[in-house]
């Protein structure tokens, strides 16, 4: 009996250590990874690599949470952008064919074949954005289907046109915040507008982002709690300093404490958190091997990071992925790609409620669970359903009119479960919690 209580025990430790740590996706992939995106329920990676777990795979390959797969026969050169637009995933980078069809430079997969976008690019693409319902796409090009399109270009899903005069050099970030496009890169004017590195288009016309960013270049973008985050090789934003990453709340620039030791190149919105990549080793000033999160005023680093750089990140299946050019994650062996769990009840951002906390998780008789706003959005019929990690439902929950449940472990045995909180059938939030002895 002792033996079983025990054993049970430490199975237990092992899933609570295992949901807040770096693990490796297989063997991962050859070479770097530059970008990463879900479709259809899996997650694409992109980047320089022929191979994949055991997979050939060129330039670009799927996970389906526990293998590796090809996508069709790839692309014959480096993939550095993904993105979903109209149904289909769209791969950009450095190439001139996809599925041994020529595409320049950029290429859809509709889940079994690739096509072009028209004649595509002249030059290189780095960033891809939806917005307004078109597929936007920038680099150092100067030609798009043919025609003058400098350095950005937009796709309706027959042909490409350009964004006024575009923009005098490389972008290499796209996103959309406040119902505008953002362009970050090494450039100085965006249409006839006087630019430092940072532009926004309204869907007519280009404007500064403020006094946007010093030198030397913007290489990504998140938005993330009503702001703009901005991470790239600067060291001051809106003339204040602001170290490798700032902020951006529509109207004014902030920095976030110290900042990053050197240059930052991915952000992602995860969990109510902001966490940035990059090649630094240092975040707020204290030691952070090339990733670390910032909770609205301090930053934190995630275990002892990766060994090098971090270039991308994407949430699939409630995790952070990142990818990059990294052996090891966690001190762990982990090609180019990892997954990073957050810690069950940890702190979670969504769309409608602000956060939703936990206490205590893990927890032996009864937890309270809360959703905690910023809005006077309370919406009737908000249900709690508990699974399984098989994911069978072993507990449901009505909110009725509040915000808060008290969770019994009644019927739920020692172990890690799936929470997920819907409105009317429509999925709001997905979690983890924790049942001790």
């Amino acid at each position: 009996m002792k033996k079983t209580a025990l054993s049970l025990s430490l199975c237990f430790a092992a899933l609570v250590t295992y949901s807040q740590t770096w693990s490796a996706l297989g063997s991962g992939v050859d070479a770097s990874v530059n970008a990463l995106a879900v479709y259809n329920s899996e997650l694409y990676v992109g980047g320089w690599f022929g191979q994949a777990g055991s997979v050939t795979a060129n330039k670009i390959a799927r996970w389906n949470g526990s293998t590796w797969s090809a996508a069709g026969t790839g692309c014959n050169g480096n993939v550095l952008a993904l993105e979903v637009f109209s149904g289909e995933l769209i791969a950009a980078g450095l190439f001139t064919s996809a599925g041994g069809n020529a595409a320049n430079y950029i290429a859809k997969w509709n889940g079994s074949a690739w096509s072009a976008l028209g004649s595509g690019m002249g030059g290189s693409v780095y960033a891809l954005a939806v917005y307004n319902n078109e597929l936007y796409a920038a680099g150092s090009f100067t030609t798009a289907g043919g025609n003058a399109a400098n350095r950005v270009a937009k796709w309706n899903g027959s042909t490409w046109s350009a964004l006024g005069n575009g923009i005098n050099s490389v972008v290499y970030a796209l996103e959309v915040y406040n119902g505008e496009l953002y362009a970050g890169g090494v450039f100085t004017t965006a249409g006839s507008t006087s630019v430092s590195n940072i532009a926004k288009w309204n869907g007519t016309t280009w404007s500064a982002v403020g006094t946007g960013v010093g030198a030397n270049a913007v290489f990504g973008f998140a938005a993330h709690n009503g702001s703009l985050y901005v991470g790239g090789d600067f060291t001051t934003a809106g003339g204040n300093n602001a170290n490798r990453v700032a902020q951006w709340n529509g109207s004014a620039w902030s920095a976030l404490g110290t900042g990053a030791g050197f240059d930052v190149f991915a952000l992602e919105s995860f969990n109510g958190k902001l966490f940035m990549g990059g090649d630094f080793t240092t975040a707020g000033g204290s030691n952070a091997n090339h990733v670390a999160s910032w909770n609205g005023s301090a930053w934190s680093a995630l275990g002892t990071g990766t060994n090098s750089y971090v270039q991308a990140f994407a949430v699939y299946n409630n995790d952070l992925y990142a990818g990059g050019i990294f052996a090891t994650a966690g001190g762990n062996g982990a090609a180019n790609v990892a997954k990073w769990s957050e810690p069950a009840g940890a702190n979670e951002w969504d769309g409608v409620y602000s956060y939703v906390t936990l206490s205590p998780n893990p927890f032996s008789t009864t937890t309270e669970l809360e959703l905690i706003t910023n809005s006077t959005k309370h919406p009737e019929g908000n249900e709690l359903v508990i699974r399984s990690l098989l994911g069978v439902e072993v507990a449901r929950y009505d909110f009725g009119n509040s915000t808060r449940l008290t969770i019994s472990r009644n019927g739920l045995s020692q172990g890690i479960y799936l929470y997920e909180i819907s409105n009317k059938g429509m999925l709001l939030k997905q979690g983890k919690l924790a049942v001790s002895n």
